[in-house]
């Protein structure tokens, strides 16, 4: 996406914010849109090592921020809507 001033940015941003012990180094992952439908946006995180995901009493959270207001297309055509703003949301993982 490129926005008013010409600087080209990610539409969608993901980052896994860390809990009070968790272990950054162990906490590597993947992410590929697996659906997207005229309402939805699927989403599927891979872990390079699962078993040390959430593992301590502060789980770790996935944050994923949405940049810009615009209509995303799908390799098939599908239109998104997306709000007029940034938009962040953050998941338990």
């Amino acid at each position: 996406m490129t926005d008013g001033v010409g600087t080209t940015r990610p539409v969608i941003v993901t980052k896994v914010v860390l809990g009070e012990f968790s272990p950054p180094e162990k906490l590597g992952y993947t992410w590929s849109v697996t659906k997207m439908t005229k309402r939805s946006l699927k989403l599927q995180i891979n872990f390079e090592n699962p078993i040390y995901v959430s593992t301590e009493e502060e789980p770790e959270q996935l944050e994923i921020t949405f940049n810009g207001g615009q209509v995303f297309a799908s390799e098939e055509g599908l239109l998104l809507e997306m709000p007029l703003f940034r938009e962040t949301m953050f998941r338990a993982l």
